[in-house]
């Protein structure tokens, strides 16, 4: 009878022990997704500075070294925009693996970063050959990612 006791004990503090790591999990990756979400807004705000100063770079010709420079900032905002989509998608994958649903914000925020990176790829092409074919498509990107913030 102690024996069974000891059993059912055991049995049920394993359950609670599970049921509290499973509900902490999803409560970190809950707020894992608002802090996703405000680096997401921050990243956009920077990856729209960055095209206004491209846009200005037309009309004010700045020397090469100034555009190498841009050029430079843009490459270090697309990795951080890869880098932010890539731990939005596997925090999902996390939640998805416990048997939960898609968290809908870290799905849209890893769309995102894939429109924020669009942009910067395009504004680099500009850079590169002056084409407004690419401004006009780092325009639309924006667009986009103008789009995935106001769904967040």
């Amino acid at each position: 009878m102690v024996a069974h006791r000891r059993i059912v004990t055991a049995i049920m503090v394993f359950c609670i022990t599970c049921l509290s790591l499973v509900l902490a999990t999803y409560a970190q990756d809950s707020g894992g997704a608002k802090v996703y979400r405000t680096q997401f807004i921050e990243l956009h705000t920077k990856v729209q500075t960055m095209l206004a100063r491209a846009e200005q770079q037309v009309k004010i010709k700045l020397d090469p070294r100034n555009v190498l420079n841009l050029r430079e900032e843009i490459f270090a905002l697309g990795n951080l925009a890869h880098r932010l989509g890539v731990e939005a998608s596997q925090s999902n994958l996390r939640i998805v693996k416990s048997e939960q649903d898609s968290n809908k914000t870290l799905l849209l925020i890893s769309q995102g970063c894939d429109a924020l990176n669009f942009v910067l790829t395009a504004l680099d092409n500009f850079l590169d050959t002056q084409d407004r074919a690419f401004l006009g498509l780092a325009k639309d990107g924006e667009a986009l990612a103008k789009t995935v913030q106001k769904i967040l």
